[in-house]
């Protein structure tokens, strides 16, 4: 008999041992007056316990993990090895380990439940085992029953030792792909932001103590002040697992790691992303421990290099995927449909051509000193990389290669930026962009780049007293935002910010001015751009159009005095 065969065997009769101990236990429990589900636990605890040793496994189960009492508490965290491996979830006897006959509270509890990477699902008599919402496998049945067999209770077959071998030794996979990462990480996702919400809700009608309200109105006055607690939950979710995914681009290891000491370390090359994830997620955020540690056992498997073909699409396409499989209704609610990259390369030439020709007369195009460029709204940031690359061409080809390095961290640092307003999608252009740089030799200058969460339409006399140094990042953002729209001598605004139908006003400080401040509008009532100086190379704006089905795009090019200049 082979050494493999044995183990098979060894472990089998482990679990035959372990259900037989459990029925001995279970059964004269079950026979008095206190609630059947109760009952379970303890006989439980122990056949888990003895199956693990029939592993050579050490293992921890702790009860009651919360989920922000979203009605789905599961009743175990199990770590293996002081590793978090997955939840069990369970039901009073009969009430069958197969999900998709749930009704009422237990479905209801079962779609938040769901979204965990990896649930033994036990009635007592019935297991089954559930990973990234799927059931792995069939429902192993026990012979007899929890209620009457007591000792004589055995697995019906070997289906229940497939079960717990695929629960126990669950481990996170690296994905080879962005849709197997986006697959791993959405439902959680989804579940954070949920948490959150209801979380506020809780602390609306004070069962709750105050936490993510306080967080929700800091958001507000740092960074979005009309922003609703429905808009800061939509962002919560992403900022966190974004967070997580750009700390692993830059190889920064989570094992052994609390949230606080990675947000540290991704704050020194992402100053922003590490201070949102620390403030949102760090160690003094408490109720979020349940997914929070699902998430960076998961993320925490993820490997850039595997993901990354060298196309650069692993980043291009993260975000777009992710919506897809996040939440279809925000992607139409947000415009976050991204143009592709050929209709963006040929607009980057259209805008350059422009700049090259009489009227601007700057024949270095993007690469010259005068030149500053502004996405209103970049979403993953093509339409900046895409100057970039024009850019470089052309610094290539007039100073040298050799030039190309330094004059393109010139550029990210001064002459480049871009606004967003979802932390998702900020956090990819970020990634973008350092690879890009990183391609042509070039890295980041020490004051960061000009990618900006922020809100190109909020009003740029918002100022800031004393911030706390949590949020620093997060306010610099704003106010460099607020001095660009004030100050910021602009050559350039290209983009396909979200088009959709608006009322007049929607343009907020744009369209309506700021008289109190003595800002006139920038936008006339006849949608063209309001002359508040002037200058001998009149700018230009270059977008696509919002004319016709989502999806499709037109360019126009027109040639007026600066938006934002003075």
């Amino acid at each position: 008999m082979s050494a493999r065969r044995r183990i098979h065997d060894s472990f089998e009769q482990a679990v035959q041992s372990a259900v037989s101990a459990f029925g001995a236990e279970v059964t004269p429990k079950l026979r008095g007056s206190g609630w059947q589900e109760d009952q379970l636990r303890g006989p439980l605890e122990n056949m888990i316990r003895s199956v693990c040793r029939g592993l050579g496994l050490d293992v921890t189960l702790i009860g009651e993990v919360p989920l922000v009492d979203m009605g789905a508490r599961p009743d175990y965290a199990v770590e293996v090895g002081g590793a978090l491996v997955g939840y069990i979830e369970l039901k009073k006897p009969g009430s069958q380990a197969d999900p998709s006959v749930n009704t009422g509270r237990n479905a209801e509890q079962w779609a938040k439940l769901r979204l965990l990477n990896n649930v033994l699902l036990c009635d007592g008599n019935e297991f089954s085992v559930h990973q990234q919402g799927q059931q792995i496998g069939e429902v192993a049945y026990l012979r007899g029953s929890v209620l009457t067999s007591g000792a004589r209770l055995t697995p019906a077959d070997g289906a229940l030792a497939r079960v717990l071998y695929d629960f126990l030794t669950w481990e996170p996979q690296t994905p080879r792909t962005t849709s197997q990462l986006i697959r791993a990480v959405a439902g959680l996702c989804q579940l954070l932001s949920e948490e959150v919400g209801e979380a506020i809700e809780q602390e609306k009608s004070r069962r709750r103590l105050p936490a993510f309200t306080k967080l929700a109105k800091d958001w507000r006055h740092l960074l979005f002040p009309e922003a609703t607690d429905a808009e800061f939950v939509e962002q919560y979710g992403q900022a966190v697992v974004f967070a997580l995914l750009l700390a692993r681009v830059e190889e920064i290891t989570f094992e052994g790691e609390t949230m606080h000491s990675i947000a540290t370390k991704l704050g020194k090359k992402h100053s922003l992303m590490g201070q949102a994830l620390d403030a949102l997620a760090g160690d003094s955020v408490a109720g979020l421990s349940t997914t929070l540690n699902t998430l960076l056992r998961v993320i925490g498997a993820v490997r850039w290099d595997v993901l990354d073909d060298g196309t650069g699409d692993a980043y291009f396409l993260l975000y777009e995927h992710f919506l897809h499989i996040y939440d279809p209704d925000l992607r139409i609610r947000t415009g976050s449909y991204y143009t592709p990259r050929g209709v963006v390369s040929a607009m980057a030439r259209l805008v350059e051509d422009v700049l090259r020709r009489e009227g601007f007369r700057i024949p270095s195009g993007f690469a010259s000193p005068d030149v500053v460029l502004v996405d209103p709204a970049m979403g993953t940031g093509t339409f900046l990389l895409s100057a970039l690359e024009l850019a470089a061409e052309t610094i290539a080809e007039e100073e040298g290669p050799g030039a190309v390095g330094p004059r393109l961290r010139e550029m990210v640092g001064r002459r480049l930026v871009g606004f967003e307003m979802q932390v998702g999608p900020f956090a990819v252009a970020e990634l973008r962009m350092h690879a890009m740089l990183k391609q042509y030799g070039s890295a980041a200058p020490s004051q960061g780049l000009r990618l900006l969460v922020a809100d190109a339409l909020d009003s740029p006399t918002a100022e800031f007293n004393w911030i706390p140094h949590t949020y620093r990042a997060l306010a610099e953002s704003r106010r460099q935002a607020n001095q660009v729209k004030r100050d910021e001598r602009v050559m350039v605004v290209m983009g396909n910010p979200p088009h959709d139908a608006v009322s007049r006003g929607a343009g907020k400080w744009v369209e309506r001015g700021e008289p109190e401040a003595d800002i006139p509008p920038r936008w006339g009532p006849s949608g063209n751009p309001v002359t508040v100086g002037t200058s001998r190379r009149s700018p230009t704006f270059t977008s696509t159009s919002g004319a016709g089905p989502r999806g499709r795009s037109s360019t126009h090019t027109t040639t007026r005095h600066s938006v934002w200049s003075r």
